[in-house]
C-alpha cells in the first residue's frame, strides 16, 4: 500500500497542471532535502524562541528579525536565486493590498516592511548575481 502511495505521490509530482511532462520540484527537493530540513528546524526554532522572550532583554527576537532570517537562509540554503526573492517581494506587496483592503491597517504596514526588505535583499542579490557572471 505505501508503494502504491509513493507511486501514486511520484506520478503526480512529475506533471503539471496544464499537461507539460515534467515538474522540476521532485529534483529539486530531493537535491536541497537536508537543506528543506535544517531551514524548517530553524525557523521552528525561531518562532518558539520569540514565543518564549528566550534573547528578549539582549536581542529583541522580533518578527521582522526571523522573516529576515529566512529570507537570508532561503538564499544560502535553498539557492534561492533574485528571481524567487523578487516574487516573495511581489507576494508580500499584493497580500499587503488584500490587507488594506480589509481594513486591517496596522498588518498591511507589516507586511509592506516584508515587502521591503524581500526587495532589498533580491536587489542585492541581483547585483552579486550580475558581477558574479562578468
Amino acid at each position: 500500500m505505501l508503494k502504491d502511495l509513493k507511486k501514486y505521490i511520484n506520478k503526480r509530482l512529475s506533471r503539471t497542471f496544464w499537461g507539460h511532462k515534467e515538474v522540476k520540484t521532485k529534483a529539486w527537493a530531493n537535491k536541497h532535502l537536508s537543506g528543506l530540513f535544517t531551514y524548517n528546524i530553524i525557523l521552528i526554532l525561531l518562532v518558539l524562541l520569540h514565543s518564549a522572550g528566550y534573547f528578549h532583554p539582549f536581542l529583541p527576537l522580533t518578527i521582522n528579525i526571523i522573516v529576515m532570517i529566512s529570507l537570508i537562509l532561503a538564499v544560502i540554503m535553498l539557492g534561492a536565486t533574485s528571481k524567487v526573492i523578487f516574487v516573495i517581494s511581489l507576494f508580500f506587496l499584493a497580500f499587503a493590498e488584500l490587507l488594506l483592503a480589509l481594513g486591517v491597517g496596522v498588518w498591511a504596514e507589516r507586511t509592506m516592511i516584508y515587502m521591503f526588505q524581500a526587495f532589498i535583499l533580491g536587489l542585492t542579490i541581483s547585483v552579486y548575481e550580475f558581477y558574479k557572471c562578468k
